[in-house]
């Protein structure tokens, strides 16, 4: 049974029709837009392939072992599981940022997940409410936050209900990114700011890797498919994702780059080694692979 494998026939910021492949790997290729720089891999999973990854993750491992290592720690979380997860690096800094500028009020996360920084914020004095497609995301939400299952390209929000929107790693996986913000700039309050993390699509390790796909005559395929995750389609640079919140009325306050936590992500010890080492020069370099970025209302 296949994820459902689409298409994608324009740009899902600006529309355009204009590709251009930078390199075919096995089973999809990476491509840009000639016209706002999105990269974005092509063909990609629809959101019914993303929900069997979850619903059915034996046969998940068997048929896509790499999709099913990537989520198996954080996603395709087993009953028994530990509901208490450490708060990544990432996730305390934006919670620290938003505690200055928004330091109380409702807010609400898109695609929690396992709960960790919805249950953070609501310890840190927000009323909060997470959101998921997967039942089993967070388990343990109780009386510390409000656990909501629901698709969230599918769900509809009340109109300047919250002051904080949070979507951590979420819009790469969105069929239509204006349709989502602009919900999402609808349900703010005045003040209200949005928070998203995405992946880096200007990083150091998207400018090594088609390099050495380059030098080693496209032989880097099955190890590149390793980075560039079939599940996770669309890698931003900074001016796209700009000009995305921009056309949907939201204007850049705050952004920086960070990069994967890789605690949660099992690896073998050579690769690990050699993706923080690469980590580590990024830092230095200022090309870390992911993108975090806060917006107010326009």
């Amino acid at each position: 049974m296949s994820l459902d494998f689409l298409e994608r026939k324009c740009c899902p910021v600006c529309d355009f029709g204009n590709f251009k492949t930078f390199c075919k790997l096995p089973s999809y290729s990476l491509m840009r837009c000639q016209k706002c720089s999105l990269w974005l891999l092509n063909p990609y999973i629809s959101k019914e392939g993303m929900k069997r990854i979850v619903s059915e993750p034996e046969t998940i491992r068997k048929e896509y072992p790499m999709i099913y290592k990537y989520y198996e720690s954080e996603v395709l979380r087993k009953e028994g599981s530990p509901t208490v997860i450490t708060l990544s690096n990432e996730k305390k800094r934006i919670l620290t940022f938003l505690k200055t500028v928004r330091p109380s009020g409702k807010l609400l996360e898109l695609g929690c997940g396992s709960g960790d920084f919805t249950r953070s914020a609501a310890e840190a004095g927000y009323e909060a409410f997470g959101l998921d497609f997967n039942p089993n995301s967070s388990p343990a939400s109780n009386d510390t936050f409000t656990f909501i299952h629901a698709d969230v390209e599918k769900t509809e929000f009340q109109p300047q209900d919250v002051d904080v929107v949070c979507a951590f790693d979420v819009l790469e996986h969105c069929d239509d990114l204006k349709g989502l913000l602009t919900k999402i700039h609808k349900s703010l309050n005045a003040d209200g700011i949005v928070a998203l993390t995405v992946p880096n699509a200007e990083s150091l390790l998207h400018y090594l890797c088609l390099t050495a796909h380059k030098m080693t005559f496209s032989s880097f395929g099955r190890f590149l498919e390793g980075i560039f995750v079939i599940s996770h389609p669309i890698y931003f640079s900074l001016l796209a994702l700009s000009h995305l919140l921009e056309s949907c009325h939201f204007k850049v306050i705050h952004h920086y780059q960070s990069s994967t936590d890789l605690t949660k992500i099992k690896l073998n010890n050579l690769f690990r080694a050699a993706v923080e080492g690469v980590f580590m020069l990024s830092r230095l370099c200022s090309l870390q692979n992911r993108l975090v970025i806060f917006a107010g209302k326009n």
